[in-house]
């Protein structure tokens, strides 16, 4: 049987690289033709983001205090090339961390109903265990009384066949005179 799940996450990991170049590339596209679109105004927000960002940390790493601070715009173009980059880059990243993520959550909670049914196979073994001592201490109340009433018996018997002995005997003696 094919491990279809891994070979879908084989797939992704080795498709991601080239298909954020596509979608880069269409971004790119976009922007040339010069109508406004979701995807060029979204990579534009993203690279303009992203550059504040990155600019932020390059004046905080030299000790620039947070008023000191203004971040210029980056143009349409340059924008729109750095949010595609950061998109790319975000794009790989999270499949080539998300997927062994994914895979380990899966098995994680596979192990845990795995062991969930084995402790339920575990409680159902020690319910049976424990209804097994219970009969068995129940047969063994019954053995302990079938024991005594058979004591009883053969001790009546006992005093049945001495009575009958006793009998004889006086009968025998009765007829010897």
């Amino acid at each position: 049987m094919i491990p279809i799940q891994k070979l879908a996450s084989l797939l992704i990991r080795t498709f991601s690289k080239p298909l954020s170049n596509q979608i880069k590339r269409y971004a790119l596209n976009k922007h040339r033709s010069r109508k406004p679109s979701l995807i060029k105004t979204g990579f534009v927000f993203l690279g303009n983001k992203y550059h504040n960002f990155e600019t932020f940390l390059n004046r905080k790493s030299i000790g620039m205090k947070s008023q000191e601070m203004f971040f210029k715009p980056l143009t349409d173009e340059a924008a729109l090339i750095k949010g595609s980059d950061l998109f790319a880059d975000i794009f790989v990243y999270a499949c080539v961390l998300g997927i062994p993520l994914l895979e380990l959550y899966r098995s994680q909670r596979d192990s845990t109903k795995k062991s969930q049914d084995q402790d339920a196979a575990l409680q159902n073994y020690q319910t049976q265990i424990d209804n097994l001592k219970q009969l068995n201490e129940q047969f063994q109340i019954e053995y302990n009384r079938i024991v005594a009433e058979n004591q009883y018996i053969e001790q009546s018997l006992k005093h049945f066949e001495k009575d009958i002995d006793d009998q004889v005997q006086h009968i025998q003696k009765q007829l010897q005179f």
